[in-house]
């Protein structure tokens, strides 16, 4: 991933435009085939629009990613808490495995 998009993405990120950030995503796995990093920012990004069901989908199959551990795990605490309905079995095992 170029420079210029790694920067595009972190913005859209931090300033919470997150619909824009899903498609940017979008647009460069279209082009470049299926990146890890590309594909844990739209999680990321479906996530916070909302999906928390949505992204802890798209987490789990990044998860066996050896280099995406750490972040995917973070992550899928973060939004396996923010669900309608809390797994606090699942919470309870990220939080050990973290």
């Amino acid at each position: 991933m170029s420079r210029d998009s790694k920067a595009l993405l972190t913005y859209y990120g931090r300033e919470g435009l997150f619909q824009h950030l899903q498609a940017e995503c979008n647009k460069q796995l279209e082009r470049r085939g299926a990146d890890g990093t590309l594909m844990w920012w739209r999680a990321i990004a479906v996530g916070m629009s909302g999906d928390a069901g949505g992204a802890v989908r798209e987490l789990e199959e990044l998860r066996a990613k050896r280099d995406l551990q750490l972040p995917v795990q973070t992550a899928l605490l973060h939004f396996h808490k923010r669900a309608s309905r809390v797994d606090m079995e699942e919470v309870s095992q990220l939080e050990q495995a973290l």
